[in-house]
C-alpha cells in the first residue's frame, strides 16, 4: 500500500552499510524495462536480499540525471501498484539520516519523501510515476512526480523497472557530488 509507509518493502544492503557512490554515466540507458548488455555495464550494483531472493539495483548519473535500474528476481508478475523507488532525504545540507525525522519541510509540499515508477495508475493513483513527499508534520499527498521518466516489464520473466530522475527538474533536491540519505525500496 503506497498510501501507507507502514507497508514499505525497505531493503537492507546485503552488504555493510555505508555510502553508495553512483557511478559517472558513459552512456545514457535506453529506458525500456529491459536490461540490455552492457547498458548499465558503468553503473555502481548493488545486489540486495531480503531473504526471498536477489533484487539487483543499478545507480549511475551524469550531470543532469540520476538513473536507476532494478533487477527484481523476486517479483515476476506485473501487478497494479507494483513498483519500485526510493526514499530520499537531503537534511538541508546536514548528514542525511532517514531516521531521525528531521525532515526539511514543516509541513507539505515537501522536497524529500519517495519517488517511485512502476504500474501506479493501475492501483488509482494519478500517474505511474508517483511522489509521495515528507514533512515534519507528516505524509503529503501523493502527486505526480515531477521530472521522473520510466519504464517496467516482466517479459524477462521477473520484474525490471528503469528509472531517469532530472536532477533539476524533479522532486529530488540534489546535483552531481551531492550526498543525500535514501533507502530503496520495491
Amino acid at each position: 500500500d503506497f498510501t501507507n509507509p507502514a507497508n514499505y518493502a525497505l531493503l537492507t544492503l546485503a552488504t555493510e552499510p555505508g555510502a553508495v557512490v553512483s557511478s559517472w554515466a558513459t552512456l545514457a540507458p535506453t529506458l525500456d524495462g529491459s536490461l540490455a548488455p552492457g547498458e548499465w555495464g558503468a553503473a555502481t550494483t548493488l545486489d540486495i536480499d531480503i531473504g526471498l531472493g536477489p533484487v539487483i539495483v543499478y545507480v549511475m548519473n551524469d550531470a543532469d540525471y540520476l538513473y536507476m535500474a532494478f533487477d527484481d528476481n523476486v517479483n515476476t508478475s506485473l501487478d497494479p501498484a507494483d513498483y519500485a523507488g526510493f526514499v530520499f532525504d537531503d537534511e538541508g545540507g546536514a548528514p542525511p539520516d532517514l531516521g531521525d525525522g528531521a525532515w526539511t519541510a514543516v509541513v507539505c509540499p515537501s522536497t524529500e519523501g519517495i519517488m517511485a515508477y512502476g504500474n501506479m495508475a493501475a492501483a488509482g493513483f494519478p500517474s505511474d510515476n508517483v511522489f509521495q513527499g515528507e514533512s515534519v508534520s507528516g505524509y503529503c499527498a501523493v502527486e505526480t512526480a515531477t521530472g521522473l521518466t520510466g519504464a517496467y516489464s516482466a517479459a524477462s520473466g521477473h520484474m525490471v523497472y528503469e528509472m531517469r530522475v532530472d536532477l533539476v527538474a524533479s522532486n529530488l533536491n540534489a546535483s552531481p557530488g551531492q550526498t543525500f540519505g535514501t533507502s530503496i525500496v520495491t
